[in-house]
């Protein structure tokens, strides 16, 4: 089987996809381990929960900038 070179379309989308499930791994993450702390350790609350999402969707976003910024 002959590969063909993968034009720049697809290979935006190849980026964009693995940019997309990066951000929503890591923010379920985040969310996850707030959940566990808040749990564990802050009697319930919302809020680590939520700070965990931010951070997680904040790691995932900051390392797709980065990536789309090399690519240039």
């Amino acid at each position: 089987v002959v590969k063909r070179p993968a034009g720049s379309e697809e290979l935006l989308n190849e980026k964009w996809d693995q940019c997309l499930s990066n951000l929503v791994v890591k923010a379920a993450l985040g969310a996850g381990f707030g959940i566990v702390f808040s749990v564990l350790l802050f009697k319930r609350r919302a809020w680590p929960a939520t700070f965990g999402l931010g951070v997680g969707a904040g790691r995932g976003y900051a390392e797709c900038d980065r990536e789309f910024r090399n690519a240039a």
